[in-house]
C-alpha cells in the first residue's frame, strides 16, 4: 500500500464515519420530535462537532493526494538513454546516491552510492558522467552502469559547483598552497579520461570571491570582483587562460558603479566571438574573445549606437536570472533604480524577459514574463528553441522559494517570447526543481524535471531540515504534457552551501 492509498482510504472511511454520525443524529432529533420531548443540544452539538471533525479529515486527507507514482507513458527516447539524479536519503545526514533510470520509462538502471553530500552532478562526455562531492572529491561514473572510472580527491579544496568539463579536459577552481595566503586559488585542468592533473595556474589576488568557471572557444574564463573584498564598490572581473595549456591570455575589470555595491557576477557566456559578463547589478558587457577589449556595453547611461541596449531598462538593470543559447542570451530583470509614488515610497517596477544579441548587445525581443515565485529562486535554461523559466530548488536550498501550490514554470518560444505552455504540475505541494542535480535537462523534446513535494507531516509547519519526496518528471518540452513520473525516495531539504 502506497501514501497514496492510505490517503485516499482515510478519506473514504472519514467520510463514511461522518455519514453515519449524520444520520444517527437525524434519526435521534425526529425521535424525539416524534415523542413530543425537548432535544438535548448538548448531544447534538457533540454530534455536530463529530461530524466536522470527520469531513476536515477528509478533505485534508483528499486535497494533499500525491500524484500516481507512474504515469505509463514512453518518452521519445532511445531504450538506453539514462537520466542521472542525486538521491538522498530521508534518515542519514550528508550521504546520497547517484542513480540513473531510463529516459524512456523512468525505470532504475543503476544505484551507485556515495559517503558524501552530492554538490553538482553533469555530463562530462559520451557515457560519463561526473559528481562533485562536498567533501570527497570528483567522481567519474558510467553512464550506462554507474560503475566508477576514476575518482580525484581535489574537491575539499573546490568551492561548489566549479568543475566545468570540455570533452577533453575537467577544469576546476581549487586552494593554493599555503604560502600564498589564506584564501588564494588555483585554476585545475584534469585529464577527463583519468582524472590525473595536466596543469595548475595560480588565480592573481586581484580575483576575489570567485563565483564563475567558464570553459569556451579554447579559454578557460574565471570570474570575480576586482579589488580588495573590503571594498565597498567593486567592480567584476575576469581572467581568461589558455584552455590547453594554462597560459595566461587577458585580463579584464568592469567601470565602477555608483550605488552597486560588491558586484558578484551572475553569469560568463562564450557567443558570437565575445565573452559577456552579466553581474547581478548594473549592464552586461560584451568583450572580445581575442584581447578582453570591449566590443558593446558599459556602464548604465552609456551612450550606445545599437537599437534598444539591454540597459536602457531603467538606470542599470538588476539581473534576476540569465542563460544563453547559440548567440542569442537571455534574461529576466528589472530596474536598479525603483520609482516613487507621490507619497514618495518606492514602487517596484515591473520585471522584464529579454533576448539579447550577444555580438552586438542589443535586445531582439522583450515581454513582461509570468508570475514568478521568488526573484532569488528563479532560473533560466533555452533547449532546443524552448526558454524556461522556472523555480531553483534544491536540496541544498531548503524551503526558500517553494510554491506549496504551483511551480509556475513557464515555457516560451525563444525566438519570440511567446508563451507555449505553462505550469502543468499536479496541484498537491510540488515544485519543479530547475537543478544541477539532475542531468540531461532535455534529451529528443524530452525535459527531465524534478518535483519536490512537503512531506504531509511538516508541509505546513516545518522551515529547515525537512524531508521531502523527490519526484522525476518526464515532460513535452513543447507542450508540457507529461510522459512519466516517479517517485525517488526523500530529499533532506535544508543542508547548507557555503
Amino acid at each position: 500500500m502506497t501514501w497514496r492509498d492510505l490517503l485516499i482510504g482515510v478519506g473514504i472511511g472519514a467520510l463514511a464515519l461522518a455519514a453515519l454520525a449524520l444520520v444517527f443524529a437525524m434519526r435521534v432529533v425526529m425521535r424525539r420530535a416524534r415523542a413530543g420531548q425537548r432535544q438535548r443540544w448538548v448531544g447534538l452539538v457533540f454530534r455536530g462537532a463529530l461530524v466536522a471533525g470527520l469531513v476536515a479529515i477528509a478533505t485534508a486527507s483528499l486535497v494533499h493526494l500525491p500524484p500516481p507514482d507512474l504515469v505509463n507513458r514512453l518518452a521519445p527516447s532511445s531504450a538506453d538513454a539514462t537520466v542521472a539524479l542525486v538521491s538522498s536519503s530521508r534518515d542519514v545526514y550528508g550521504k546520497g546516491a547517484v542513480v540513473g533510470v531510463s529516459a524512456r520509462d523512468g525505470a532504475t538502471h543503476w544505484r551507485r552510492a556515495l559517503d558524501d553530500q552530492v554538490e553538482a552532478l553533469l555530463p562530462a562526455s559520451a557515457g560519463m558522467l561526473l559528481a562533485q562531492t562536498f567533501g570527497k572529491g570528483i567522481y567519474a561514473l558510467r553512464e550506462s552502469d554507474g560503475a566508477l572510472l576514476w575518482h580525484n580527491p581535489l574537491a575539499p579544496y573546490l568551492q561548489p559547483g566549479l568543475i566545468v568539463p570540455d570533452g577533453a579536459r575537467v577544469y576546476a577552481l581549487a586552494s593554493a598552497a599555503p604560502a600564498r595566503g589564506s584564501g588564494a586559488l588555483d585554476v585545475v585542468a584534469l585529464d577527463l579520461q583519468s582524472g590525473a592533473q595536466i596543469w595548475r595556474a595560480p588565480l592573481p589576488a586581484t580575483i576575489n570571491q570567485s563565483r564563475q568557471l567558464v570553459i569556451g572557444d579554447g579559454l578557460a574564463l574565471v570570474a570575480g570582483m576586482a579589488g580588495p573584498p573590503t571594498q565597498a564598490l567593486n567592480p567584476w572581473a575576469v581572467l581568461a587562460l589558455d584552455a590547453a595549456t594554462g597560459a595566461r591570455r587577458w585580463q579584464a575589470v568592469g567601470a565602477v558603479e555608483r550605488d552597486v555595491y560588491g558586484q558578484q557576477v551572475l553569469g560568463v557566456f562564450v557567443a558570437a566571438g565575445n565573452v559577456v559578463v552579466v553581474p547581478n547589478q548594473g549592464a552586461m558587457t560584451g568583450l572580445r574573445e581575442r584581447d578582453g577589449g570591449v566590443a558593446w556595453g558599459g556602464p548604465p547611461g552609456l551612450a550606445s549606437n545599437h537599437p534598444a541596449p539591454f540597459y536602457d531598462l531603467g538606470g542599470g538593470p538588476d539581473i534576476i536570472a540569465v542563460t544563453a543559447s547559440g548567440a542569442t542570451l537571455y534574461a529576466l530583470a528589472w530596474p536598479l533604480h525603483w520609482p516613487t509614488d507621490a507619497s514618495g515610497r518606492q514602487v517596484a517596477p515591473p520585471v522584464w524577459l529579454a533576448a539579447i544579441n550577444a555580438a552586438s548587445g542589443a535586445i531582439l525581443w522583450r515581454r513582461t514574463p509570468e508570475p514568478i515565485s521568488g526573484r532569488a529562486w528563479t532560473r533560466l535554461a533555452a533547449r532546443e528553441g524552448v526558454l524556461l523559466s522556472g523555480n531553483y530548488i534544491t536540496p541544498d536550498r531548503g524551503y526558500g522559494g517553494y510554491a506549496p501550490t504551483a511551480s509556475l514554470l513557464t515555457a516560451y518560444d525563444a525566438a519570440s517570447g511567446r508563451v507555449l505552455w505553462q505550469d502543468n504540475t499536479p496541484r498537491v505541494g510540488i515544485s519543479w526543481d530547475m537543478t544541477p542535480l539532475a542531468t540531461p535537462l532535455s534529451s529528443n523534446g524530452a525535459i527531465y524535471l524534478m518535483g519536490i513535494q512537503a512531506d504531509p507531516y511538516v508541509q505546513d509547519v516545518c522551515v529547515v531540515f525537512c524531508p521531502g519526496v523527490t519526484w522525476l518528471y518526464a515532460v513535452n518540452l513543447h507542450s508540457g504534457a507529461p510522459w512519466w513520473r516517479v517517485r525517488m525516495g526523500y530529499a533532506t531539504l535544508g543542508h547548507l552551501v557555503f
